[in-house]
């Protein structure tokens, strides 16, 4: 399929792109309904109606999500909390003061995030694309499985709202605003530190004639102030600034240390081929297809955005680039969820003029079907990422 040219229909009087509110609203709105009544009927179906609050609390809350909650009462009570950084437990025990309730001041963060990815993710394809192109992104956003990370208390929401803000205003040369947002991503999750690329990129190429290496400097030190923030804390507390990066090894040890690019894709797409007739729903098999999806979403990416938003895809290249080398792929579709180009890329096919409706009907079908297949299994106690 040929690039779509890069089209805008949300214009303000000025000429500029005005901020949509009303679609994502309601787009992500729609699928977040169904989100949660799977949820509530899975919970149901599994382990019954009695005590229905601690029901959901104890269900949807899964996995990583109860070390978020533990290190928000606790603070880094132990060095493999170290794995988990300051920004959401840091958000759910201030909030906690006003709705008294970790669990549910935890819910209530991640799902407000959700909504803010939606509002951010459909103007940041607006400024590129068409309005059709924004409202499949917010919708294949909302309807994908992974919709599940952004239901429970997991940093998922945080990150893709941070990142969809940062990309939002990096193309008007707000770059204060852009450093900040990526700071407090770099203290959301390790990979923040990867704007600081597109950030260089955008602010090189914006102003060669009048470039201040300097003043970048300073930009890309405020950007990084998260993480270094983080490290400083670890620092002093336990005197190892990189305890953050061993205390994956000691929560799972299958993800210690770097591999061979792409050699744990490989094995597992292997794993997921040589399965498929049994469909034994092994735990890698949401990553695959997701990591596949991502290879294939940087070379229509690349056509994409040629002519504008080149930061974007430079981005997405370096974060599945990261991906490839982890020594495992059991989180893969997750990670790939806070990227914004994840979504942006085959919202922009999929709203081309020659795609069929009956196509449209039937991707966004399956998307649901399985959501909510993933949702049933994730409140059964599994692990779906």
């Amino acid at each position: 399929m040929a690039p779509l040219p890069l089209y805008n229909t949300a214009m303000d009087k000025s000429g500029n792109t005005a901020f949509s509110l009303r679609e994502p609203l309601l787009i992500y709105g729609a699928a977040k309904v169904f989100t949660w009544a799977v949820l509530l009927s899975c919970a149901a179906l599994v382990w019954g109606t009695g005590n229905f609050g601690a029901v959901i609390k104890h269900t949807v809350i899964n996995w990583d999500a109860i070390w978020y909650l533990k290190t928000a009462l606790e603070g880094y009570a132990t060095p493999r909390q170290a794995a988990f950084f300051p920004l959401l437990p840091a958000l759910i025990k201030f909030c906690s003061f006003i709705i008294k309730d970790a669990a549910w001041a935890g819910l209530v963060i991640s799902n407000i995030a959700g909504f803010v990815c939606a509002i951010f993710l459909y103007n940041l394809t607006l400024k590129y694309f068409t309005k059709k192109a924004a409202a499949y992104g917010c919708l294949i956003f909302g309807a994908a499985p992974t919709a599940l990370f952004f239901t429970s208390i997991y940093t998922e929401p945080l990150f893709l709202a941070l990142s969809c803000a940062f990309f939002f205003v990096l193309p008007d040369k707000k770059w204060l605003a852009a450093a900040l947002l990526a700071a407090f991503a770099s203290a959301c999750r390790a990979t923040g530190i990867f704007l600081v690329v597109p950030f260089a990129a955008a602010y090189f190429t914006a102003g060669r004639e009048n470039f201040r290496p300097v003043k970048l400097m300073i930009y890309l030190l405020i950007m990084l102030s998260g993480i270094l923030s983080f490290m400083a804390f670890l620092y002093i507390k336990t005197g190892d600034p990189f305890l953050f990066v061993k205390a994956q090894g000691i929560l799972w040890v299958s993800r210690a240390g770097f591999a061979a690019p792409f050699s744990a894709y490989i094995k597992e797409t292997a794993n997921f081929i040589r399965d498929l007739s049994g469909f034994s729903g092994q735990r890698t098999a949401l990553s695959v297809i997701y990591f596949t999806s991502a290879l294939a979403f940087i070379f229509m990416g690349i056509l994409e955005f040629k002519n504008a938003g080149f930061e974007n895809i430079l981005y997405f290249i370096i974060f599945v680039v990261f991906l490839s080398v982890q020594p495992t792929t059991m989180s893969y579709s997750r990670y790939l969820s806070s990227a914004p180009q994840f979504w942006i890329i085959p919202a922009v096919y999929l709203s081309g003029k020659n795609v069929p409706r009956i196509l449209v009907f039937a991707v966004f079908a399956a998307l649901f079907t399985w959501q909510a297949l993933t949702a049933l299994r994730w409140i059964a106690g599994f692990w779906v990422a």
